[in-house]
């Protein structure tokens, strides 16, 4: 019988575990960086239009910063063929930059066609129709990006 005795190479202990990525890790290195740089443009918002040349130039600036940091998330994590809730919460970034960029330029003159035009069909300011939907958008938009599959 020890002649049908064949080793047994597999495993002789099995340990069976789920490993999961510190919330709070991935929320200080990728959330939080976001948070700040919205946080810039909510303060943007609030200039007064005396210094017409930091609210036009910083929306841009925090735009790039955006897109520079969207880059090194995805040279760090694994290329899937399917949006992220972090993919989604960059365009919500990209959004909110680009609201503010526009309603700083905007903000500029009162001699705006624009903003005669836009006040004329809706019977609202154009300035705080913007800055309405930049702050809806910033407090509600991450909620509605989680729920929307």
């Amino acid at each position: 019988s020890s002649k049908n005795w064949k080793p047994d190479y597999g495993p002789s202990i099995l340990i069976r575990t789920k490993l999961v990525r510190s919330f709070s890790s991935s929320f200080f290195r990728y959330l939080l960086p976001l948070l700040f740089g919205i946080s810039i443009l909510t303060f943007n918002e609030f200039i007064s239009t005396q210094f017409r040349e930091i609210r036009i130039a910083t929306p841009p600036t925090i735009l790039l910063t955006f897109i520079f940091m969207q880059n090194g998330f995805h040279s760090e994590i694994p290329q899937i063929s399917y949006l992220t809730f972090l993919d989604r919460i960059y365009f919500l970034c990209y959004s909110l930059a680009l609201i503010s960029m526009v309603n700083g330029v905007l903000a500029g003159t009162k001699r705006n066609k624009i903003r005669r035009y836009f006040y004329k069909v809706f019977n609202i300011s154009l300035i705080m129709f913007l800055r309405k939907t930049f702050f809806f958008l910033a407090i509600f938009g991450p909620f509605i990006l989680f729920i929307i599959p």
